[in-house]
C-alpha cells in the first residue's frame, strides 16, 4: 500500500488562477526539451514552482508522462528512492513501479540498485518521461550527492529530470555540461520583464488601472514574481487604485509580513544585522559595506543574499549590486527604529569612508544624515561637478538649492559645475545665464572660457535656442586640444551635432559623434556620451529610419535603466525617441509601455526634441485607440510645457499635429483657427535665437496649409502648400514628411479626378515599407486608406469582391457622408461586426474604425446603435 505522506509529495499543487505563461518562458521550455538536466535555481518568489507547473502541462500536452516530486530534509537515499517509485507509479500507472518500491524496501543499503533499475524501467517505457523536483535545496546534502547525483548521470535517453532549489546544489555537473546535457535558468532568466508583469496586471485589472500604474507597479517590485502578487493584492481593494499604487509600501500589510516571516526570519541574526544596516546605501559594495558596519565577513555575506534571496541584485552588465526596492524600504523602517546615535554613527562612518575616496556626493548626502550639514556642504561643493558629469541631475540640483548663492560665487568652477547640472533639463535658461556672466568675467584662462561657452551652449540646446549656438561657438569650432578635460571633448561634438541637427545634415551628426577620439566613457563622460547617441538617434528618427533609430538606442536604454533605473535623465530621453520609433513600426503597445510612468522625467530633464516626441507619440497613440479626446489632450498639455518652459518651437508643433486632427476629422473652421494662430508665431522664428528652426517651422506651416485646404474640400489649393513643403522637407532630410507630402499629394490628386493618385500613393507605401513607416500612410489622411484599399474619385480601383447585400446608405442632403462612410453605414445598420465589414468591402480594420469614428463625428452619436437611430431620423437609410 503507497505511503499517504508519499503520496502528498507526489501530488502537484493547483496552478495558481493568474498565472501567465509568457512566450519568452515558452522559448526556454522549447530549449529545455533538448537537455537531459534543467536546474531552475533562484531564491523564494521568483515562480519557480509555477513554472514548472506550466512546463508540466505543456509536456503532457506533448503526450508526455509526468511525475511530480517535492522534496524535504527528511528524503534520505531509501525515501527518496521510494518517493521517485511512488511518483513514477502515479505518473504512468504501471505496477512495476510498485515492484521495484516493495523490492528496494525489502532491502535496505541498496538504494543504488534500486535507482538502476528505475531508470531501466523508465528506459523500457519507450514514452518521453519528465521527473519535475521541486524544493531540491532541502535535500540533506548527502542524498544530494549520491541518489541526486546518480539519477542525473544516468539518466536514459527517454528521460528529462527538471530541478527548481532556491540554491546551488552541491553537485558535480562536468560531465553534463561536457555532453551539453545540462540546462541551469537563474534569477535573470526567472525576473518579469516589463511587458509580461504589464500583462498580468491587465489580467487582473484591466482597465481600471493605467498603463502608468502598471509600469510603476513592475518597477517597485522589480520583476520579482511574489513581489508584484503581494503588491496586486495589497491595492485592489482600495477605492483608488492610482493612489494606493503611489503610497504602497513594505513597511506593514502583506508586504512587510511576508519579509518578515519568508526571509528575515530565517537568516542567522547576524546577517540580518547587517542587512539592516546597509540599507543605507543605494549600491551594495562589499568594501564599503565591510568598512562602515566593521563586519569581517560583509563579503560573503553579500554573495550569500544575492544567491539565496531576492533582496540583493546583481545587474547583468556591471558589477554592482543593489537592494530590492521593496526590500530597501522594510530594511530603511527597521534601520530608522535603531537608536539615533547608533543612526549617526553608521552615517558618518560612511561618510568617512566615501570622503577618504573622493566619492564627495555620497560623503556628502551621509553626513547630511549624521546631523552634520556644514560638513555635507562642504563635500557636496566638491562633489557637484562629478553629479552633473554623471547624469544625477535631481541630486546634482539639490544641493544646489541647498548650496548659499555667495559660496558658489567664491569659485569659476563651482558656478560652471552648478550651471553644467542646471542646464540638463527644465532650468536650462538658469544654467545659461549662470555660464554667461561668467562669460563676461575679462580674467578668465583659455580653458575656463571654453567650458563656460560649452555649457552656455548647452543651455542653449535645452532651452530650444539654437539660433545662438553658431554665435557662441565661432571662436571654438575646432576641435579641443588633449589636455582639456575628457566632457570638454565630448559636450563640444554634442554641440556641433545638435547644429548639424538642426541644420539637416544628419550624416554630420553620425560623422562628429563617430569622431570623438581618445575619449574613454566612463562615470565622469556618461551624461554627455549619452546626448550623443540620443542625438544620433534623433537624426535617424528625424531622417525617418526608425530601424536605424531602434539600433542606436535600444542597448543604450538598457545600460541607462541599468545604471540609473527606468526614471532616470538618459533612461527618459531614450525611451522618449524609442517610442517614436516604435509608433512608426506600429508597435503602439510598446510605444505605451516605453513612456509610461515616464512623462514628468522627460518633461523634467530632457532636450526639447526628446520632449516633443513623447507628448507627440502620446497624442498619435490615443487617436489610434480611438480616443480623441484624450489626443487633443496630450496636445494642450505639451502646449502647457512649451508655455512654462518658453519654448516656442513645441508650441508650433502642438497646434501643427492639432490641424491634422481637425482636418482627419473634416472640421475646416477649427482647423483654420489652429492655423492663424500658428501662422502668427512667424515672427518669433525670425529671431537670432529660433533662426535655426525656422526651416522647421516653415515646413509645420506648409503642411498645416495642406491639410487645411483638404478639410475644406480645396484640393487645388493643397498643391502649392505641398509643393513648399516639399522644398523645406529635402533640404531638412526629412524622408518621413516627404513621403507624408506624396501621400497628401496623392489625396489631392484623387479628390480632383486626376488620374495616377494610386500610383502615386503605392510609390509612397513602398517608400514607407522601405524605412519600417508602418503608419505614416494610414495616419496621413482617412482618404488615403480609402483610395489604397477601395475606389478613389479618380477612378482608379483596387479589385475588390462585390459587397452582399445590406441595407444601403445614401450621402445625405448636403452629401453630409462620403460614398464609403455611406456603405459602412447601411453594413452598420445589418449589425456587421468591424471584422465583417472590413472583409465586405475589402479594407483594413483600422480604415473601417476611422469611419465609424468619422460617422459618429458627423450623427453626433455616442455608440453604433446611436448612429444607426440618428441615421434614420436625418433620412440617411
Amino acid at each position: 500500500m503507497a505511503d499517504p505522506a508519499l503520496s502528498l509529495k507526489c501530488t502537484p499543487p493547483r496552478m495558481p488562477k493568474a498565472a501567465l505563461l509568457p512566450p519568452r518562458l515558452r522559448k526556454l521550455w522549447e530549449a529545455a526539451r533538448e537537455h537531459a538536466v534543467v536546474l531552475v535555481e533562484a531564491p523564494g518568489g521568483f515562480g519557480k514552482t509555477t513554472l514548472l507547473l506550466q512546463w508540466r502541462r505543456l509536456w503532457l500536452g506533448q503526450g508526455a508522462l509526468v511525475g511530480w516530486l517535492v522534496l524535504d530534509a527528511k528524503d534520505d537515499p531509501p525515501r527518496l528512492t521510494q518517493a521517485l517509485l511512488q511518483t513514477l507509479r502515479m505518473a504512468s500507472g504501471r505496477s512495476v513501479f510498485d515492484t521495484l518500491a516493495a523490492q528496494s524496501a525489502s532491502r535496505p543499503g541498496s538504494e543504488l540498485d534500486a535507482l538502476t533499475s528505475l531508470l531501466s524501467a523508465i528506459a523500457e517505457l519507450a514514452t518521453p518521461t519528465v521527473l519535475m523536483l521541486d524544493d531540491a535545496e532541502r535535500l540533506p546534502p548527502a542524498t544530494t550527492e549520491s541518489a541526486l547525483a546518480y539519477l542525473l548521470l544516468n539518466a536514459p535517453s527517454n528521460l528529462q529530470i527538471v530541478i527548481a532549489s532556491r540554491a546551488p546544489l552541491p553537485i558535480a555537473t562536468t560531465d553534463l555540461l561536457a555532453h551539453d546535457a545540462l540546462m541551469t535558468l537563474t534569477t535573470k532568466d526567472l525576473r518579469l520583464q516589463q511587458d509580461e508583469a504589464v500583462a498580468i496586471l491587465t489580467q487582473r485589472f484591466g482597465t481600471g488601472l493605467s498603463m502608468d500604474d502598471r509600469v510603476r507597479l513592475h518597477e517597485i517590485t522589480g520583476g520579482w514574481p511574489i513581489g508584484l502578487q503581494l503588491a496586486a493584492a495589497a491595492i485592489e481593494r482600495e477605492p483608488d487604485l492610482h493612489v494606493a499604487v503611489m503610497s504602497i509600501s513594505a513597511r506593514g500589510g502583506a508586504i512587510e509580513r511576508y519579509f518578515l516571516e519568508s526571509l528575515l526570519d530565517r537568516l542567522p541574526p547576524e546577517l540580518a544585522q547587517f542587512l539592516t544596516q546597509i540599507a543605507i546605501f543605494e549600491i551594495i559594495e562589499p568594501q564599503t559595506c565591510g568598512a562602515v558596519t566593521g563586519c569581517a565577513r560583509a563579503a560573503d555575506f553579500i554573495v550569500r543574499l544575492t544567491a539565496e534571496t531576492p533582496i540583493l541584485i546583481a545587474t547583468e552588465r556591471h558589477s554592482w549590486i543593489r537592494m530590492h526596492p521593496l526590500a530597501r524600504d522594510f530594511l530603511l523602517a527597521r534601520f530608522e527604529r535603531l537608536p539615533q546615535a547608533e543612526q549617526h554613527d553608521l552615517h558618518r562612518r560612511a561618510s568617512a569612508w566615501f570622503a577618504e575616496h573622493d566619492r564627495f556626493a555620497e560623503a556628502g548626502h551621509h553626513a547630511l544624515r549624521a546631523g552634520d550639514p556644514a560638513l555635507a556642504q562642504s563635500f557636496a561643493l566638491r562633489g557637484l561637478w562629478d553629479l552633473g558629469r554623471a547624469g544625477r541631475i535631481a541630486e546634482a540640483r539639490e544641493w544646489i538649492d541647498r548650496v548659499p548663492p555667495q559660496a558658489l560665487q567664491q569659485n569659476v568652477s563651482w558656478q560652471l559645475m552648478a550651471a553644467w547640472a542646471l542646464t540638463i533639463g527644465d532650468r536650462a535658461a538658469e544654467g545659461q545665464q549662470i555660464a554667461e556672466r561668467v562669460l563676461e568675467d575679462s580674467s578668465l584662462d583659455a580653458n575656463q572660457r571654453f567650458r563656460a561657452t560649452l555649457v552656455a551652449a548647452t543651455g542653449a540646446v535645452f532651452n530650444d535656442r539654437p539660433g545662438l549656438l553658431p554665435a557662441l561657438m565661432k571662436d571654438w569650432m575646432a576641435a579641443p586640444t588633449t589636455d582639456h578635460d575628457p566632457l570638454d571633448h565630448v559636450a563640444h561634438a554634442n554641440i556641433l551635432s545638435a547644429m548639424a541637427l538642426y541644420r539637416g545634415d544628419h550624416h554630420e551628426v553620425r560623422r562628429i559623434q563617430a569622431n570623438v577620439n581618445g575619449v574613454a566613457e566612463d562615470g565622469s563622460t556618461r551624461i554627455a556620451f549619452g546626448i550623443g547617441r540620443l542625438l544620433v538617434g534623433l537624426g535617424h528618427l528625424q531622417q525617418g529610419n526608425v530601424y536605424r533609430a531602434d539600433a542606436a538606442l535600444h542597448q543604450p536604454l538598457i545600460d541607462a535603466e541599468q545604471y540609473s533605473g527606468r526614471r532616470g535623465a538618459l533612461a527618459a530621453m531614450y525611451a522618449a525617441v524609442l517610442a517614436a520609433a516604435a509608433y512608426e513600426r506600429d508597435q503602439v503597445h510598446s510605444a505605451e509601455e516605453l513612456l509610461a510612468d515616464r512623462l514628468d522625467v522627460i518633461e523634467r530633464t530632457s532636450m526639447p526634441d526628446a520632449i516633443l516626441h513623447a507628448y507627440r507619440t502620446v497624442a498619435r497613440v490615443a487617436l489610434v485607440r480611438g480616443d480623441e479626446r484624450q489626443a487633443l489632450a496630450a496636445l494642450e498639455n505639451l502646449r502647457a510645457c512649451a508655455q512654462a518652459r518658453s519654448m516656442p518651437r513645441l508650441t508650433a508643433a502642438s497646434l501643427a499635429d492639432e490641424i491634422r486632427i481637425h482636418a482627419r476629422a473634416d472640421r475646416p473652421e477649427t482647423a483654420a483657427e489652429a492655423l492663424r494662430q500658428l501662422e502668427a508665431m512667424r515672427p518669433t522664428f525670425k529671431r537670432q535665437d529660433h533662426a535655426l528652426l525656422l526651416p522647421h517651422y516653415e515646413l509645420a506651416v506648409a503642411l498645416a496649409r495642406a491639410y487645411r485646404a483638404l478639410a475644406a474640400f480645396d484640393p487645388a489649393a493643397a498643391e502649392p502648400a505641398l509643393k513648399k513643403a516639399e522644398t523645406f522637407a529635402t533640404r531638412l532630410q526629412r524622408d518621413r514628411e516627404r513621403i507624408l507630402i506624396m501621400t497628401l499629394r496623392a489625396v489631392a490628386a484623387d479628390a480632383q479626378g486626376h488620374h495616377g493618385a494610386l500610383a502615386l500613393l503605392k510609390e509612397a507605401s513602398g517608400l514607407a515599407a522601405l524605412n519600417g513607416l508602418a503608419r505614416v500612410i494610414g495616419d496621413a489622411h482617412p482618404r488615403a486608406s480609402r483610395l489604397l484599399h477601395g475606389t478613389g474619385e479618380s477612378g482608379d480601383r483596387v479589385a475588390s469582391p462585390p459587397p452582399p447585400a445590406a441595407p444601403s446608405g445614401t450621402a445625405g442632403p448636403g452629401g453630409l457622408l462620403t460614398p464609403k462612410e455611406a456603405e459602412i453605414l447601411g453594413l452598420l445598420s445589418a449589425n456587421l461586426p468591424n471584422k465583417l465589414i472590413a472583409r465586405t468591402l475589402d479594407i483594413s480594420g483600422d480604415t473601417v474604425k476611422w469611419h465609424l469614428k468619422n460617422l459618429f463625428s458627423k450623427l453626433n452619436a455616442a455608440s453604433r446603435r446611436h448612429a444607426v437611430d440618428r441615421a434614420r431620423l436625418l433620412g440617411l437609410l
